[in-house]
């Protein structure tokens, strides 16, 4: 019995967490973060000037609602403009988990 409540205490533990990861491509660009209202999500590349800030990544339990909003988050703090080519992928096992990919870029 004591096992089986540890696992369920480990597995709801496991299910709200969010995984976020920024990979800078040149650490020498500093930006001012932006607005996350602001933040468009791209499935490809865009007819616009810009500077490639870095990959970035988020995984949520939850819907991919949950999921886009914790990216534009992430992506405000390092002043990104928008995020191209992203990626979605949905996880359906015990918990519901999304995951956004793409790179984040500043409008010239």
């Amino acid at each position: 019995m004591k096992n089986i409540i540890s696992a369920l205490v480990l597995s709801i533990t496991l299910s709200s967490c969010s995984i976020s990861a920024y990979y800078a491509q040149d650490t020498s660009i500093k930006s001012t973060p932006t607005s996350i209202e602001n933040i468009k999500l791209f499935s490809n590349d865009i007819n616009k000037e810009y500077i490639v800030l870095g990959s970035i990544a988020v995984d949520a339990a939850g819907s991919s609602i949950s999921a886009e909003k914790l990216l534009k988050k992430k992506a405000s703090k390092i002043g990104a403009d928008a995020i191209i080519y992203c990626k979605m992928t949905k996880l359906n096992s015990f918990t519901q988990r999304t995951g956004i990919s793409g790179v984040a870029v500043k409008y010239n």
